[in-house]
């Protein structure tokens, strides 16, 4: 029974524990939000010296690695998107003849048809391959920046040449 006290002696200031808040730059305790203490002159002054009253991503360089994981969340978004519509579709007509032929009636013209296919494999080849990358990282496999910038180009070129086959194929 005293260990578990202990136990949660230590414990729990890890659980409750939050960072003070950070405006303009300067540290600003919890404790000061709910007391009366006045943030107003921090402001003014951290105003007056131009800072900004926040973080913004304006301040961060846009960068390779920021498209690469911008893009992996949207492909992981289509993705989900595009199951969750084939299984609204499947529940509405209970067959994939009938939402084929559903689309072969629409009579669309090839490269309408080759660019939906496009729009269709590049999610899933640049999202399998990206995430691939990502089991490497975790295996602490190219985690040094020249290693993370070639395995990006290598992810999108071979993410842009499977699309291109698997949309010409099928």
């Amino acid at each position: 029974m005293r260990t578990d006290m202990a136990l949660v002696r230590c414990v729990r200031p890890l659980l409750f524990y939050r960072p003070p808040l950070q405006c303009c730059g300067a540290l600003i305790s919890r404790a000061t939000l709910g007391t009366g203490v006045d943030a107003k002159p921090l402001i003014e002054r951290n105003v007056r010296l131009g800072r900004p009253l926040s973080p913004h991503v304006g301040i961060y360089k846009f960068g390779n690695n920021m498209i690469m994981s911008i893009t992996h969340r949207a492909t992981g978004m289509m993705l989900a998107g595009g199951l969750v519509s084939f299984g609204i579709g499947m529940l509405i007509t209970r067959d994939v003849n009938t939402m084929l032929s559903a689309l072969q009636s629409l009579h669309l013209s090839p490269s309408i048809i080759f660019l939906e296919k496009l729009c269709c494999a590049f999610p899933f080849t640049y999202h399998t391959l990206n995430g691939l990358r990502h089991l490497a990282w975790d295996m602490a496999i190219g985690l040094n920046m020249p290693a993370i910038y070639r395995s990006s180009y290598v992810v999108l070129l071979l993410s842009l040449i499977t699309t291109g086959i698997f949309a010409a194929w099928y």
